[in-house]
């Protein structure tokens, strides 16, 4: 009994839903309602709807960069301190040295030079002039940022040394 009246009232909701009427306003504008009124025509609801849905695609593959076509080959950037060396030991009384790095491949962008854990100077050529540093253990890396903001690559963390001659000691 209970779904027969289910039954039935869903029936009914679809019948009285199944006819719309339209008018079109003095002003040009258009109602739809499904009450009749004066100047409004039935509408023919039965051919249904021919609305073709697009496919769905997650929020996650429209946000998501790393989602390549298959023409799309990603590329693996390699960024490498060529100088100094790890564990190296430097002798400049000046406490003047370079970092030297190098990118395969090569492509525009800005490199950033990070001394001790601290970022400490970005500019757009591989090289850094370093000068007035004590004598002591470094830790250097290198970043490589890309035109669009992005790190594409980073060095190993090294360590090199460093050493000035002492003024205590005195030459013959």
């Amino acid at each position: 009994m209970k779904t027969l009246f289910i039954i039935l009232l869903l029936s009914s909701m679809s019948l009285s839903a199944a006819v719309v009427y339209k008018k079109v306003n003095q002003d040009g504008s258009i109602t739809y309602s499904d009450a009749p009124s004066e100047g409004a025509v039935p509408l023919d609801l039965a051919t249904g709807n021919s609305v073709v849905m697009p496919a769905l695609v997650s929020p996650q593959a429209k946000t998501d960069k790393t989602v390549k076509t298959p023409k799309q080959a990603q590329v693996h950037y390699q960024l490498s301190i060529m100088s100094p060396t790890p564990e190296q030991t430097i002798r400049n009384n000046n406490g003047e040295m370079n970092v030297i790095t190098r990118i395969t491949p090569n492509v525009p962008g800005q490199y950033q030079l990070i001394l001790n854990g601290v970022l400490h100077s970005a500019q757009t050529s591989g090289t850094f002039e370093l000068e007035d540093m004590q004598r002591g253990e470094y830790s250097v890396q290198v970043r490589f940022i890309g035109n669009s903001g992005k790190v594409l690559a980073s060095s190993n963390m090294q360590t090199f040394y460093l050493h000035k001659a002492s003024a205590l000691i005195k030459a013959n």
